[in-house]
This record gives C-alpha cells, structure tokens and sequence, in this order.
C-alpha cells in the first residue's frame, strides 16, 4: 500500500510505502501518479521472492524510466519536452498528458499516430484528443493520419484547426 502520495516540484513522487512488518519513504525518480501503481506492483513481487524492504527501496529510487515512456528533455530556449513516443497506447498519453499539465505553464501537446490498436483505433482516437483538447492552456499539435482526419472529421461533430 501506498499513502502520502506527493509530487515534488520537478513532477517526481514521493510517498510512504508499506511493507509487512515495515514503513519506507520512497522518492521514485519517475514522472507520473501512474508509476506508484507500478510500484508498488514491483514492490510486491520483490518482497514476495523475499528481496528485503532495503532493497526495494533501493532498486525504486534509483530506476529510471523506459525509453521513449515519460522521459523528460530540456529544449529550445529551457522548453520541457516529455517523450512519451515509443508505442503509445491511450492511457500513456493520458498520463503524459497529465503530466504535461502539471509540469508546464505553458503546454504544448505533440501527437502522432497510435498504432496496433485495431477495432478500437477510431474510439481511442477520440478519447485521446478529447483529453488534449478540453480544459484550460491547452494546445495540442498534432500529426499522423489519424490524428489529423479526427481532428477535421471527428464524431462529436466539430472539426479542429490543426494550424491554429
């Protein structure tokens, strides 16, 4: 279980991890609520093969993140990039999006296609622009077929203007 669930101003985690027999603060070098759950999943495999409660503080605070999932670059001008590129599926750019939001005063959402989504590629289409585009500061640049031909055509019956 997890409790005091933080996030630390450079959008990392902290929180109170609770093992049987044993409390340990944790400060997971991850972006995203999203990555507690993870966590904790590893936590509880760990201790199940008997790692000890030390250990598993360890191996959490010194991950670091997947390439291409939630990582954060500096850009242009200290512009913070977060590439959450490789095989994105809609929950990762929902937590991406999440995090963009948080982190930045000014957010500018890039997008390309999901792919091997199959029946539901049009459904997650959707929910995903639905997310990038409702709310406020919110800009979103997209590419992709995909992306481009529901933000024209789109099932809620507006079209966006993927250049303004």
């Amino acid at each position: 279980m997890a409790k005091n669930i933080t996030i630390q101003t450079n959008g990392h985690l902290t929180f109170t991890l609770f093992l049987p027999g044993k409390n340990t603060a944790i400060a997971l070098p991850l972006l995203g609520e999203h990555n507690v759950t993870n966590a904790l999943a590893a936590s509880a495999m760990a201790f199940a093969m008997g790692a000890s409660p030390e250990s598993i503080k360890k191996g959490l605070e010194t991950v670091t993140p997947e390439y291409g999932r939630l990582v954060e670059k500096k850009g242009f001008a200290d512009a913070v990039i977060i590439d959450d590129s490789y095989n994105a599926n809609p929950a990762s750019v929902k937590a991406a999006i999440q995090v963009l939001m948080q982190k930045s005063t000014y957010p500018i959402l890039v997008l390309g296609d999901m792919a091997e989504l199959g029946e539901m590629t049009q459904a997650a289409h959707e929910d995903v622009h639905h997310e990038a585009l409702h709310g406020e500061r919110r800009k979103a640049e997209v590419g992709g077929e995909r992306h481009l031909e529901e933000l024209h055509v789109g099932r809620h019956g507006h079209g966006v203007d993927p250049l303004r």
